[in-house]
């Protein structure tokens, strides 16, 4: 056993094992001097350190940082062994000592990747998994920093996609850190794909007794007010579908909030006003707990 200990303790393997364990930890480094690279040139154009002049540029930039991560980690488990390997047989030494030490960083790379791709630790699966789902997610789209989405029954915005974790602020402002590496294997629900404006769902239930005249006043009042919201966005159509169930008239508008991060104060709104407007005009609802 110690013969094989000793085998594996030669300074080329050393250097690989150390190589392997350090490399990746580059990765954050240099997308935190991108991002001070970024926020220089922003203060000195006038600008907020936080607000992107062009909604695409947070995908383009976790996209880079993606792919250099990938880079890093590739470059620390194949490239860096083939360099070891040059540099032993660039050394002064007997053709037999720079054998037995490419012999022996031949066996720790194959080790390595046995390791990794069969049974190596959660640590390391989570980390190639959290790679690979970032590198998927920056180049598909799927999700971005800044999408309003719902992921393993939590709904929130991203805010951060990390190797590790991928973290997400709920409507409660709970923090909910998420494994990356778990979410190449679930459905992800995006609000807003991306985009500053997200559809929005307003339902209305009129009481089973309205007739058509009051179903018709009560969807030009939700037209109009809708139409008259601050936040509501006129780029996108405003369409409202009639249903009825056994116990009410439901009137559901589809519209659009200008920003997906409003759409809390863009339904009080709203709702506020129909129901002020309801009363007005002597529109009944239908009774809680209906449908």
């Amino acid at each position: 056993m110690d013969e094989i200990l000793q085998s594996f303790l030669s300074p080329s393997v050393l250097v690989y094992i150390a190589g392997v364990l350090a490399i990746p930890f580059l990765a954050p480094l240099i997308t935190r001097a991108r991002q001070r690279k970024i926020i220089r040139r922003r203060r000195a154009a006038g600008l907020d350190d936080r607000v992107l002049s062009n909604p695409g540029d947070g995908l383009a930039r976790r996209r880079k940082e993606s792919l250099t991560e990938t880079a890093i980690v590739f470059a620390a488990v194949v490239i860096l062994p083939v360099l070891i390997m040059m540099v032993i047989y660039s050394l002064p030494i007997g053709l037999e000592a720079k054998n037995s030490e490419t012999e022996k960083l031949k066996i720790a790379f194959g080790a390595f990747l046995l390791w990794t791709l069969v049974s190596g630790t959660s640590v390391a699966k989570n980390f190639l998994g959290g790679l690979a789902f970032r590198c998927l997610s920056s180049c598909s789209n799927a999700i971005q920093v800044g999408d309003r989405v719902t992921v393993t029954d939590h709904h929130g915005v991203v805010k951060e996609i990390g190797i590790f974790f991928t973290k997400i602020q709920t409507l409660d402002d709970d923090q909910v850190s998420i494994p990356s590496a778990m979410l190449l294997d679930e459905i992800l629900v995006s609000t807003n794909a991306g985009q500053r404006a997200s559809m929005v769902n307003l339902p209305f239930y009129l009481h089973s007794v309205s007739d058509a005249k009051q179903s018709e006043e009560a969807e030009k009042i939700i037209w109009e007010t809708i139409q008259s919201a601050t936040l509501f966005d006129p780029a996108h159509p405003l369409k409202i579908f009639l249903a009825q169930t056994n116990d009410s008239l439901v009137l559901t508008a589809k519209c659009y909030v200008t920003s997906t991060y409003a759409e809390a104060e863009f339904r009080s709104e709203v709702t506020k006003q129909v129901l002020k407007a309801f009363g007005e005009k002597s529109i009944r609802l239908a009774n809680p707990g209906t449908e």
